[in-house]
């Protein structure tokens, strides 16, 4: 039972019960699409002016003041969203006016209050509008265009909130915007793609301690996480860790989820010392991709001897590369066979059925980087299982890699990766051109930001 006192508004001082026919007038006015929650808000309001006895006018100054803040954003707000607003607008106000609330079960209610009134502060300010790169339909690079979409919400916990400077195209966004992933990617259009970034840390939540504001940060999603192209990201820490220092932004978001699965594959299924794996010989074909790219120079780092498939246009830079050996995609596999002996053939692509069985012939460990062209259907006895997800050890030994490779690359033992560039405003063409052949690396995409309003900086809160 309330310990408060409690009395009838017609009991207060004839001014009181003005400034509330004053309140309900003027809120009554600007507030006709409340319907039946308009009852609600005044029943409120009666017990808020009854409990706080002399401080009729502080509640009123408070609606005069939420009501200006408010005005210009009615029109888009539903009654209800409305409505929690403003009882947190309202408390808060009377709560700095020092109001003398009854103590009990209205005290404890008020209380119950501000703390709902606070878990929608996040909502009090309309988000900004961030600019992204994605698809409203599986219809391949055609459907490829810059869209807007809300800014990400503060990071909680272990989040970190990243301002893209740089995103990649991966050879996996053009598989996921002709449908690839589909099962995997519990998102609805449109579907910002990017897999690779790199930019500054803006944010980060409570948890997180290897990361603080001003960070200069690489980044990798798996397919269930896609959309890193976009201006402002929230991802785990886990997926996040410092860029190399010599790379610029542009060259950091080329390598962060490729240089991960080539490096665990190579360790892995390949078994190579990354301490030294000499005398391991190695054949990847072909040579001139991505991936190719990543496994040759890894491979020569740990001090292995390569041998790669290369198309004509590419050999000079396979050549600055190092390879031991430099052969023709269509040379004949029974040559290989009677001249050569590999540990490992590592195939960066695809093959066609009949070359693959003539390669299994040369008695080598065949191992293929490249992505299966479509997922594994959900069972329909386990439907959890359309988003895997990644272990923890997992996560720890994916940040472990990238913490390393960054520091291999500010020791200039790395190239980048990186084809081309392009503006966000040209990303349509950029999707466009990352189809082109021939092409040796990735293209990226640079972010430019356009200044926010103040009202939206110090992290949105």
């Amino acid at each position: 039972m309330s310990t408060g006192t409690t009395v009838s508004i017609h009991q207060l001082s004839p001014r009181l019960e003005n400034q509330w026919s004053y309140i309900q007038g003027y809120m009554q006015a600007w507030l006709e699409s409340m319907g039946n929650h308009w009852n609600m808000l005044q029943l409120h309001m009666n017990q808020m002016i009854i409990s706080t006895r002399f401080h009729a006018s502080a509640v009123l100054a408070a609606f005069k003041e939420n009501a200006v803040h408010l005005q210009g954003s009615l029109q888009h707000i539903q009654p209800e969203e409305l409505y929690k607003r403003l009882i947190y607008l309202t408390t808060t106000e009377v709560t700095k006016a020092n109001l003398c609330i009854g103590f009990g079960g209205f005290s404890f209610g008020l209380l119950l209050g501000v703390v709902i009134g606070r878990s929608y502060k996040n909502t009090l300010k309309p988000k900004a509008a961030v600019q992204a790169v994605g698809i409203s339909s599986f219809s391949g690079v055609d459907g490829v265009s810059i869209c807007e979409i809300e800014m990400p919400d503060i990071p909680k916990g272990d989040e970190v909130l990243i301002q893209v400077r740089a995103a990649s195209i991966d050879p996996v966004d053009l598989m996921i915007s002709s449908g690839y992933g589909r099962n995997w990617i519990r998102k609805s259009f449109p579907i910002i793609l990017g897999r690779e970034c790199s930019g500054i840390v803006v944010d980060v939540g409570k948890s997180v301690t290897a990361l603080e504001v001003g960070d200069e940060v690489w980044a990798y999603a798996p397919i269930w996480r896609v959309g890193l192209l976009a201006e402002y990201v929230v991802l785990p820490e886990a997926y996040v860790a410092k860029k190399p220092e010599l790379w610029s932004h542009m060259e950091a978001a080329c390598f962060p989820y490729s240089v991960i699965s080539v490096w665990d594959t190579l360790v892995s299924q390949a078994n190579l010392q990354i301490d030294g794996c000499q005398g391991a010989k190695i054949l990847v074909h072909p040579g001139d991709t991505v991936w190719g790219l990543l496994a040759i120079q890894l491979i020569k780092l740990w001090g292995g001897n390569v041998t790669a498939t290369c198309a004509s246009p590419h050999v000079q830079v396979l050549k600055l590369l190092l390879v031991d050996e430099i052969i023709s995609p269509t040379d004949n596999v029974l040559h290989l066979r009677t001249s050569r002996h590999f540990n490992v053939i590592l195939l960066t692509e695809d093959l066609p059925n009949a070359w693959r069985n003539k390669v299994g012939d040369l008695g080598s460990r065949l191992i293929a980087l490249h992505p299966p062209h479509s997922p594994q259907p959900p069972s329909p006895l386990f439907p959890w299982s359309r988003q895997p997800s990644l272990s923890k050890m997992q996560l720890e030994k994916n940040k472990r890699i990238l913490e390393k490779v960054a520091n291999i690359v500010d020791e200039g033992h790395l190239r980048p990766l990186l084809h081309q560039s392009f503006s966000l405003m040209d990303a349509e063409l950029a999707f466009q051109q990352s189809l082109a052949r021939p092409q040796i690396g990735k293209i990226a995409i640079q972010f430019t930001h356009r200044p926010l309003s103040p009202f939206f900086t110090g992290a949105w809160r």
